[in-house]
């Protein structure tokens, strides 16, 4: 069913300061402009900062715990 949230997935409230709210959002509108097709969104670009993030912190923690 279209625009049905996953069972899978969950909600996140995020405070952010108005003008890094308008830049998110304009960079969103840039790069869709940019990129005719990608369907960016604040949300999506805030997910992919999310998990990059994630994945460096468990690279990190992966080396120390290998000594690489």
């Amino acid at each position: 069913m279209p625009n049905k949230y996953s069972d899978e997935s969950t909600s996140i409230l995020l405070r952010l300061p108005k003008d890094m709210k308008e830049r998110l959002y304009k960079t969103a509108e840039r790069l869709n402009k940019k990129n005719p097709g990608a369907n960016y969104s604040a949300n999506s670009m805030i997910r992919a900062a999310i998990i990059a993030y994630l994945d460096q912190v468990d690279m990190e923690d992966r080396e120390a715990r290998t000594g690489e």
